[in-house]
């Protein structure tokens, strides 16, 4: 039997196909820049080469990981009839992202963003590691209950 009809294959496959995929957050934007949305899942995936889309490691062999959290936010594409406002976060691990979620979580007491309300922003650029490399992105986020209010 194929992959195709045992239904075997990775999410990614799996939503490529079917186009039920919610789209990704994108951080190629000018700062200050927020998202903010309701956490309904998470899960994990191994990075993919972004040219080659093929799976990477690290020298050891084992795989680079990534997070994947979907939220609900306010945000809608006025082109795309069907956009529920569901937009998925991509967050290498590890990463100055991962690590400003980790923050947010440790100041909440939460142990997982799932079921909460996520604020991420990008507040600007840090200083490049060496030189022509690019400057690392820089973060801020706010982990809260749903039942939350914030200004």
């Amino acid at each position: 039997m194929s992959d195709e009809s045992t239904g075997s294959g990775s999410v990614e496959e799996f939503d490529e196909i079917w186009g039920s995929a919610p789209k990704s957050i994108s951080w190629d934007v000018t700062p200050p820049f927020e998202v903010k949305g309701f956490v309904v899942s998470q899960e994990s995936a191994q990075q993919l080469d972004i040219r080659t889309r093929k799976p990477m490691t690290w020298d050891d062999g084992r795989p680079k990981m990534k997070v994947i959290l979907t939220l609900q936010t306010d945000l809608l594409d006025p082109e795309d009839p069907d956009d529920d406002g569901r937009r998925q976060l991509h967050i290498k691990r590890p990463s100055a992202l991962m690590a400003a979620i980790k923050d947010a979580l440790k100041q909440s007491s939460f142990r997982t963003p799932v079921g909460k309300n996520l604020s991420i922003t990008y507040t600007g650029d840090g200083k490049p590691a060496g030189a022509g490399m690019s400057p690392p992105k820089e973060y801020v986020a706010l982990v809260e209950s749903p039942t939350a209010t914030s200004d």
